[in-house]
This record gives C-alpha cells, sequence and structure tokens, in this order.
C-alpha cells in the first residue's frame, strides 16, 4: 500500500487529517498527522479527542494541509440506482441545494453520502477563525474505493459506522453497524476503522478519484488563499536566501581581488624575465628561418634537381597536381617553433590508368635518391584516380 501511496505523492509533505464524528448529539474528532519523507509515508502523531478542545488546536500549530473526514449520525449514505433525478429521491421533499453530495459511482450502483451544508459550513467557519484553512473534504464511509485494490485478502472492510462487502475490488452491498474494534495493517502501520478514512481521504486529495463526484466549489476559496500564503513563504524563504547569497558572492568578489592583486603584483615582478624568455624564443626563431634560407632547402634552383628527375619518369596518362619537398610536419603557427622534414617529398597528383601508376612507381624506385617510397593514398574518382605519394631521400 505505501508503494501505491509514493507513486502518487511524491516529496516531502506534513498533511493533517482530522475525522470528525457525530454520535448522539455528540461529536468526536480523531486526528492523525502524517509526513511523506523519502517518499515514506510516517504516521508523526495520532489523538482522540471526545470534544473540540484546545490541546486539538494546538496540534494544527504548523501552516499543513488540512483534511477533514465527516460521518456519523449527521451524515446519511445510500445507494441508489444511477438514473435522472435520482438526487430528489434521496432527500424526499427537501430543498436538494441544502445538501452537500457525496457520490461514489460504480457502473448502474450510485452509492451517495450526503449532509447538510450548515453541518459541514459551520465547522469550515470556525477553523477559518482560528486561522486554519481546509484544504479538502470526504462525506461517509466511500471514500475508502481509494483502497479497494488493496483489500485483495478479504470481503469485508469495517468502516466508521459501516460495513462494506466488496467483491473483486467492487462494492456489492454496505449496512450501518455498530462501532467495533477493527483494525487494517498496511506495511508495518495499523488503523483502525476511523483512521482508514482519514488515509483514503488524503489518497483522494492528492491523486484525485475519478469514480468519486463531490462539488467542492465552497472550498475554493481556501484552497486560493493556501496556495497564495505557501507561495508568500516561499518568495520570503526565497528572498533571504537571496540576499545571503548575494553577501556571501559580496564577500567571495572581495576575496576574490585581493587575491587576484597579490598574483598581479608578483607577475609583475617577474615580468622582465618573462620579456627575456620570449625574446630568446623569438631570436631562435629566426635563426632557425637563417638556417633553413642557407641550406637551399627552400630555394627554387636547389629544388629543381627533384622537379626534374621525378618528372622525367612521369607518364603521360598521369598528372602531377603538387609535390612538396620538405613538407612541415605540422602547420605553422606565429611564435612557434617551425619543424619540417628535410628528408621527405609529398607527390599528389591523378592518374588514368592503372597500369601507368604501376610504371611511375617503379621508375621512381630507380632514382637514385630515393630511398623509400610510401602510397599514402590512392582513390578512384570517376575516371581517374588520385594518390597521394610519399618520397623518403
Amino acid at each position: 500500500m505505501l508503494e501505491q501511496i509514493k507513486r502518487f505523492a511524491k516529496g516531502k509533505n506534513h498533511y493533517y487529517l482530522l475525522g470528525v464524528y457525530s454520535v448522539q448529539e455528540k461529536t468526536q474528532f480523531e486526528f492523525l498527522e502524517i509526513a511523506l519523507k523519502s517518499d515514506e509515508l510516517k504516521i508523526i502523531e495520532r489523538h482522540s479527542f471526545s470534544k473540540m478542545e484546545d490541546s486539538l488546536i494546538e496540534l494544527l500549530k504548523k501552516d499543513y494541509p488540512l483534511l477533514l473526514h465527516f460521518d456519523g449520525d449527521n451524515v446519511i449514505s445510500k445507494s441508489v440506482e444511477n438514473k435522472q433525478g435520482y438526487r430528489n429521491n434521496l432527500v424526499f421533499k427537501m430543498n436538494s441545494d441544502e445538501f452537500y453530495f457525496y457520490e461514489y459511482h460504480q457502473e448502474n450502483q450510485i452509492y451517495v453520502s450526503l449532509t447538510r451544508k450548515h453541518f459541514v459550513d459551520d465547522l469550515i467557519a470556525f477553523f477559518n477563525g482560528k486561522d486554519k484553512l481546509i484544504s479538502h473534504l470526504s462525506l461517509g464511509p466511500f471514500v475508502v474505493s481509494q483502497l479497494f485494490s488493496t483489500f485483495k485478502n478479504t470481503d469485508l472492510v469495517y468502516v466508521n459506522f459501516h460495513k462494506l462487502s466488496l467483491n473483486n475490488e467492487s462494492l456489492v452491498a454496505f449496512e450501518k453497524t455498530e462501532e467495533r474494534e477493527s483494525f487494517v495493517t498496511i506495511s508495518e502501520e495499523n488503523f483502525s476503522q476511523k483512521e482508514i478514512a482519514l488515509i483514503s481521504t488524503f489518497l483522494e486529495f492528492k491523486r484525485g478519484a475519478p469514480n468519486i463526484q463531490f462539488d467542492d466549489e465552497f472550498l475554493k476559496n481556501n484552497k486560493e488563499e493556501y496556495k497564495f500564503r505557501k507561495r508568500f513563504k516561499q518568495m520570503s524563504a526565497f528572498s533571504i536566501t537571496f540576499i545571503l547569497l548575494l553577501l556571501i558572492v559580496g564577500h567571495n568578489i572581495l576575496s576574490s581581488y585581493t587575491q587576484s592583486l597579490g598574483e598581479k603584483e608578483s607577475q609583475y615582478s617577474i615580468s622582465q624575465q618573462t620579456l627575456l624568455e620570449v625574446k630568446e624564443l623569438r631570436d631562435e626563431r629566426e635563426l632557425k628561418e637563417m638556417i633553413l634560407e642557407t641550406s637551399g632547402v627552400i630555394d627554387a634552383n636547389y629544388m629543381t634537381q627533384y622537379f626534374v628527375e621525378i618528372g622525367d619518369v612521369v607518364p603521360e596518362s598521369i598528372t602531377i597536381i603538387s609535390m612538396d619537398v620538405a613538407p612541415p610536419l605540422k602547420k605553422i603557427k606565429p611564435s612557434e617553433k617551425i619543424n619540417i622534414n628535410t628528408k621527405i617529398i609529398d607527390i599528389i597528383g591523378e592518374s588514368n590508368k592503372d597500369e601507368d601508376f604501376n610504371t611511375f612507381i617503379k621508375a621512381l624506385k630507380s632514382i637514385s635518391w630515393v630511398k623509400k617510397i610510401d602510397i599514402i593514398n590512392y582513390s578512384k574518382d570517376k575516371s581517374n584516380s588520385k594518390f597521394l605519394i610519399k618520397l623518403k631521400k
């Protein structure tokens, strides 16, 4: 059962549940405070009162949702056929507008609990006067339909002053009975027949009940007022948190600026050394560029030898697109060392015939200064084949 509650009621919340039971012109009260912590239902407090006492009001000191359940002599429960005008048949010649109707619909049968409005309205007004807002309420035993699916091992359920007969999770009959000592065990918690109606009321409030019809428009103002209070408290808490956050952020920024100032002063003290290191790197780059220029590697006349000897062995069906003598090992970037391989020549071209390409490779191998040939790429594109050859000197 607790697993079922967890699916429909997530989060960490507290709720007050109050059963109002009229017996022989006296009103008894059954109180439960429950909490959902880490998706587990916990019974915080449970009390019974023979009348409205200050100690009961004291239990409602926190601003938790207050849910009511009514039953007893002031609540009439009946079963009627689902047809037009069934409410008038329930109240006979009395005005149906004077009653609240709490209905459990089941195929062609309707189970109805009704009570005069003043009995409910007077209690709501009393709690409003104590600044306690009612968020939801239910009437009679049929609210326990929320738990029918959990009563798999029994066909009789005692709720308040009624005995309900079940068949395949459906209500088939009910009758009024004297109060008896009856408990229902849900997980490790035992609930009396009065408390089980309170748990059912809580479930209906949290997840709704499609088979229950109850016009609770009269609670609209209470619900809106409760939402307003809740949002106001949330905004107040948010404002306080935001101000504290600003103070913490301001303190951290000041500490950061102080630390940054110390770092800048430290960096300034070594700036001259940094400039010297940069100058040494620039001088090293200029020296290497000078070595390249004097070595003849980047001189056009020096490279002509390679171009001529390679060009002499190129078949007519092969087109040389580019030859890169001493290609750089990576892209040249400013202020970085230039690394080249003077022993490499990259040849990019196209071939119309595979046979001529093979002939070209053999001819390259016959050149005296060619030590090794690597065919990096040879891929066909329509009628031509593109290739990339790497010669090692």
